[in-house]
């Protein structure tokens, strides 16, 4: 397997500073969330509800927050009311650089959500599209899973208080995040576009030669 090309990966970054030019706490546990490009309606609704159940609790946190467009005054107006620290946008441009502020990331499973977690070793709790076709995004999140680099909730499952659980349980336990990420590093391909365009070259030579043979 080849892999899914992708932006480069930055070398270096500096995730405090990163953190604190997104008006984040430097050294805060931080939660990013996603839904992909348009958002996920049940992933912003229940995470809503979790990171009300984790305030109640005083559990340490923050929160980046990819919402799509319907989402975003509910959700920028919950962070605020609710006085949770968070940055919240419709859509992120630079989503790898993105991943790498995160501790934990909460999200789809499509193929391309897949590939950017492996290739900066981020954990994750996958929530899988239920309506993609074949049922593929939950294939897709089944190998991370597998490999101890996420964890799955199916979308029927979904609750704010499965959810809050989920992220308590790995924000409490460093080791157990650590463990998840290295194997999330394990899964990724971050040189798949050269793989691909060497591939594509080693066939188009291999057919100019049978060509020339015959």
């Amino acid at each position: 397997m080849l892999g899914n090309p992708l932006r480069p990966v930055p070398s270096k970054i500096n995730k405090k500073t990163e953190r604190a030019g997104l008006g984040l706490k430097p050294d805060l546990f931080t939660l990013l969330v996603f839904g992909g490009s348009l958002g996920a309606h049940a992933i912003n609704i229940k995470s809503m509800e979790a990171f009300k159940i984790m305030k109640s609790m005083d559990i340490p946190f923050q929160v980046i927050h990819q919402t799509g467009q319907d989402d975003y005054e509910e959700v920028a107006g919950f962070y605020k009311k609710e006085k949770i620290p968070s940055h919240t946008s419709p859509y992120f441009d630079h989503m790898i650089r993105i991943y790498l502020l995160a501790d934990l990331i909460i999200c789809r499973s499509g193929a391309g959500t897949i590939s950017e977690l492996t290739v900066t070793g981020r954990p994750a709790i996958l929530i899988p599209y239920p309506s993609a076709k074949a049922d593929h995004q939950r294939m897709n999140a089944q190998p991370m899973v597998s490999a101890g680099a996420a964890r799955m909730i199916v979308e029927r499952d979904l609750t704010g208080e499965v959810l809050a659980d989920r992220m308590t349980e790995l924000l409490k336990n460093p080791e157990l995040l650590e463990n998840m990420a290295r194997s999330s590093m394990g899964l990724g391909r971050p040189h798949a576009a050269k793989s691909i365009c060497d591939q594509a070259v080693l066939w188009y030579r291999m057919r100019g030669r049978r060509e020339n043979a015959s």
